[in-house]
């Protein structure tokens, strides 16, 4: 009788009554083991091979803790995702999603977001111009993360309930940052949930201040935030080329005007032109080359 082959890379999706989880089921096989980390109310019943952590509470504190008492679930797997409950994707992308980044060498991914998607940065988008897009700057949403880059986080996410401000630290902490973290666009996923329209109440429930918890993430690694910046500084086209920060801006905003009406929100062109034209202005590239070179000097005194 054969072993079965161990599973390299592992989903670990915080879930309750309302997850889709189970959705990412369906199809052909998984490459994936998912433990479900459940914060609902009623008993879990798991339908596939699952492995099961109940807690009540928020998000990247509470899966801080559990991978914190289970060492084990970091040291098993090559790569993890710590997902969303409301994110709309299918086994076949989440399979792909591991391929991709090992090939790639990734230390950070995450697939494109569909056009119908709710979002807070117009980058997170999917652009159909390219293979991916090398950024500094992946959500928290639904993350793909080496187990070098997890073990390098998972000290400082439990200070952050909601996982703001890790989104802005994880992808530069490595001695050489340079095409460690990229959105993949020819995989999407869609959100189907207004951002922090559960989470900021939840926050606020729990009693913390998420603006002063991202102001002391940020002031702990020294990152001055509210500058403009373009966030995606290099890409590779579905053509095979890299372009640099100039090439990647003006792809991604023709691929984002063509799709403009399937955005889910209203005063769309006054939204890109905001999101797109005023929040991603251009930085030398020499400024961007040292900006991502080194890791962040965490501050001693945080």
């Amino acid at each position: 009788m054969s072993t079965p082959t161990r599973r390299r890379f592992a989903v670990i999706v915080r879930a309750g009554e309302n997850s889709l989880h189970r959705t990412w089921l369906k199809g052909q096989a998984r490459n994936w083991d998912l433990i479900v980390s459940w914060y609902g109310t009623t008993p879990y019943v798991a339908s596939a091979d699952e492995t099961v952590l109940e807690q009540r509470g928020l998000k990247w504190d509470v899966v801080a803790a559990q991978l914190r008492d289970h060492p084990e679930i970091v040291a098993r797997y090559d790569y993890l995702i710590i997902g969303d409950d409301d994110v709309d994707i299918s086994v076949e992308t989440i399979n792909r999603l591991f391929e991709i980044s090992e090939q790639e060498g990734l230390q950070l991914s995450q697939p494109g977001l569909t056009a119908n998607s709710y979002f807070s940065a117009i980058h997170h988008l999917q652009s159909p111009s390219f293979r991916l897009r090398y950024t500094p700057y992946v959500e928290v949403m639904f993350p793909c993360l080496s187990r070098a880059a997890l073990t390098r986080i998972l000290p400082y996410a439990g200070d952050s309930p909601s996982g703001s401000g890790l989104d802005l630290i994880w992808a530069r902490l490595e001695p050489d940052n340079r095409f460690r973290a990229a959105i993949v666009d020819t995989l999407a996923m869609r959100h189907t949930r207004p951002v922090g329209s559960v989470l900021a109440g939840k926050v606020k429930e729990a009693g913390h201040d998420n603006a002063a918890i991202v102001g002391a993430m940020l002031a702990r690694f020294g990152i001055v935030w509210g500058r403009r910046q373009f966030f995606c500084y290099a890409g590779i086209t579905r053509s095979g080329r890299r372009v640099g920060p100039f090439g990647t801006r003006w792809r991604m905003a023709w691929d984002s005007l063509r799709r403009l009406r399937e955005w889910p929100v209203p005063r769309r062109l006054g939204k890109w032109w905001v999101l797109y034209c005023k929040s991603h202005s251009l930085v030398p590239v020499t400024e961007l080359r040292s900006r991502y070179e080194g890791p962040l000097r965490l501050d001693e005194r945080g």
